[in-house]
């Protein structure tokens, strides 16, 4: 039997993306006793996930308010002692860390176990990663525009599950939650279908849809579509709810402030649709099989924090600069604006009917579907010139399926492993098909063309790399040992410089500086076996990156005639 603990001290939302990942394991160990650690203010939401043995709670808000009191730092250390020292009773087989903060880092190195994944501290106060999946999840941050995998599934990664281990969302709900939910609905009109739940809050103002939006669209749905409304939000967003209510001059019942999360998410789970920005009740309604129309707007990324569920229509702002860097603070409105009522009211009606219908052309609409390999991926619903950044990202995405985990060691393992491509290569190209041609079919063949040229720097770099950390391992001669560390600082300077000056090339190079940092040794051998390994993979990894590109460039239709005008040109 084996004892398993996830610790998740981020979100509410990503509380519920973890349940496929508890639930796999639980597949992938039937016997498996899993606990999971979360902060206490999100002890609401663990409760209801279901399948834990032992749902522990630890009080950072606890630590706060011993300072702000002003008592002595010996009461914060006597109370995080215990709580360790009582976690490390058990001895666990497998402990995940699925969260980014130096406390989680701090506590993984401190807890008992077989197994560590995920961030963890060393003896030098440096944070180290486990698993090539979590080196993943930190890269991510840093390129979120490259990423093309939901949350849940790099999570799922992490576990090392199979294909169809946690396959969805799930959270239980008691009794009395669930018999609360029915006397709410029961007191609409039960003549007026379908019920309909409004989230119109948000952690962030620049992530929520106007509020006067929330009333046209909760007129449009009472007066043309004969649904009963419902407004849920915290008790932060009452004045929020009661001013949508005021504005939209059709009844609507008001329960924002008044559930607690077991009794909304019993609501959800009876209603028939949601509209939310990027919230946890969008999570939740995913986890209750609720259909969901999602509004993603400033730095919300549909592709990674989307519903982990295809029963959902996702809308975006038609924006070049949409979504919004993590680093800029926009003054604007505009993204908030184009997404009309009509275009949610359009969404919500597919939803409800199936009748695809999206005539907005400011607005971006996608639809989750699971691939082949059971994993979630967006697919485009709406019409828009294809882009480089498309074919970057399913080039990414297909490189990191196959050489995340193991990078090929031989020549014949990389043809093998392009061959292997060849099984995903259709169902992504027609992800891609899904837009229209370029508007510069040109400009796209060459910014390939260049960053192709850029792919085979990099590999050349690798390729030196993997040559000098070698000489390291072959020779004790003085002059020689001094040559090849002086030629790995020079690559090191090269790759560090096409980081910051070609974008796209950064996943690569990122992932290659963390490998590099979680070096926990300066013995020699150590040194050059560890450095083969990381400069063969830098190696491997732009070679098949560039050659995933040019294969996804030369399947697209309006690239043959491209290439027919060239050969008609030069013979001319």
């Amino acid at each position: 039997m084996k004892q398993i603990l996830v610790i998740n001290f981020t979100r509410m939302g990503d509380i519920i993306q973890t349940t496929p990942l508890l639930e796999g394991l639980r597949e992938k160990w039937p016997a498996t006793q899993i606990d999971l650690l979360v902060m206490r203010g999100f002890q609401a939401i663990a409760e209801l996930v279901p399948g834990i043995r032992q749902l522990l709670l630890w009080d950072q808000d606890e630590s706060v308010s011993t300072l702000i009191r002003g008592d002595n730092l010996a009461q914060i250390y006597s109370y995080h002692r215990r709580f360790i020292d009582e976690l490390r009773r058990c001895e666990y087989d497998l402990i995940i860390n699925v969260t980014h903060s130096s406390e989680s880092a701090v506590l993984l190195r401190l807890l008992r176990g077989r197994e560590k994944r995920g961030i963890v501290m060393d003896e030098l106060g440096r944070k180290l990663t486990a698993h090539p999946w979590i080196d993943y999840f930190f890269n991510v941050t840093a390129n979120r525009s490259f990423n093309d995998f939901n949350l849940v599934d790099i999570y799922r990664r992490i576990g090392d599950l199979e294909a169809g281990q946690g396959s969805r969302l799930r959270l239980q709900v008691p009794p009395e939650a669930d018999q609360q939910a029915r006397r709410w609905l029961a007191s609409l009109d039960a003549e007026r279908r379908p019920f309909v739940v409004l989230q119109p809050g948000a952690n962030r103002d620049n992530r929520r849809w106007p509020a006067s939006n929330y009333a046209t669209l909760a007129r449009l749905l009472y007066e043309r579509r004969w649904a009963s409304l419902l407004l849920i939000g915290s008790g932060a967003e009452t004045e929020l709810a009661e001013r949508i209510v005021s504005q939209a001059g059709v009844p609507l019942l008001n329960l924002a402030g008044k559930t607690d999360l077991a009794q909304l998410t019993a609501l959800l789970g009876r209603c028939d649709l949601l509209v939310s920005n990027d919230t946890g009740s969008m999570h939740i309604a995913a986890a209750m099989n609720t259909p969901t129309v999602a509004l993603f707007l400033a730095t919300a990324l549909p592709q990674e924090t989307g519903a982990y569920t295809e029963d959902t229509i996702i809308l975006q702002p038609r924006l070049d600069c949409a979504p919004c860097s993590h680093h800029i603070e926009c003054p604007h409105l505009r993204c908030r604006q184009l997404i009309t009522p009509a275009a949610v009211l359009e969404a919500c009606d597919a939803m409800l009917t199936g009748t695809d219908r999206f005539t907005d052309e400011q607005v971006r609409v996608f639809r989750p579907v699971y691939n082949r390999d059971s994993m979630l991926q967006l697919r485009l619903v709406s019409r828009e010139p294809l882009q480089l950044e498309q074919l970057t990202a399913v080039a990414y995405r297909l490189l990191w399926k196959r050489l995340l985990d193991a990078v090929p060691q031989s020549k014949s393992a990389e043809e093998r492993c392009f061959i292997e491509l060849t099984e995903d290569l259709p169902e992504q190209l027609d992800f891609l098909h899904r837009y229209d041609p370029p508007e510069d079919p040109a400009a796209v063949a060459r910014a390939v063309s260049d960053c192709c040229i850029t792919l085979t720097e990099a590999e050349s770099l690798g390729h030196r790399g993997f040559v000098a950390a070698a000489q390291l391992d072959r020779t004790r001669d003085p002059q020689r040992l001094q040559q090849s560390l002086k030629e790995i600082t020079a690559v090191n300077e090269e790759l560090f410089q096409l980081e910051m000056q070609h974008e796209f090339i950064r996943p690569i190079c990122v992932l290659y500086r963390f490998n590099r940092e979680n070096m926990f040794s300066d013995e020699l051998d150590y040194l050059a076996r560890e450095g083969k390994k990381m400069y063969h993979a830098v190696e491997a990894r732009t070679r098949l990156l560039r050659t995933f590109l040019q294969e996804l460039l030369a399947a697209q239709p309006w690239y043959e005639q491209l290439q027919q005008r060239r050969e008609e040109c030069a013979h001319a």
